[in-house]
């Protein structure tokens, strides 16, 4: 990101529809965070365009994609030890 310049832009906007919208959420602080340590002063926007409903399974009763969309929210914030060859 840095090095395509996004650290000069007064705005970015992280946005993204469908399953993107899901990545629009999980990957938006990240690079604010990454933007923002070389400048301070540009302003980064999340906007996802469409959530999947969160109904629940009528054979079930459980709210599925809630029970999903909790898993890969952690799993994404899990964090790792990576030693590289």
């Amino acid at each position: 990101m840095i090095d395509l310049g996004m650290n000069k832009a007064k705005n970015v906007i992280v946005c993204g529809d469908s399953t993107g919208s899901i990545a629009t959420l999980l990957w938006v602080d990240f690079i604010s965070d990454r933007i923002k340590k070389e400048n301070n002063n540009t302003k980064v926007l999340g906007i996802p365009d469409w959530l999947y409903s969160d109904f629940k399974n009528i054979k079930t009763g459980n709210y599925d994609f809630r029970q999903l969309n909790n898993e890969m929210l952690q799993f994404a914030h899990k964090e790792i030890e990576f030693e590289p060859n």
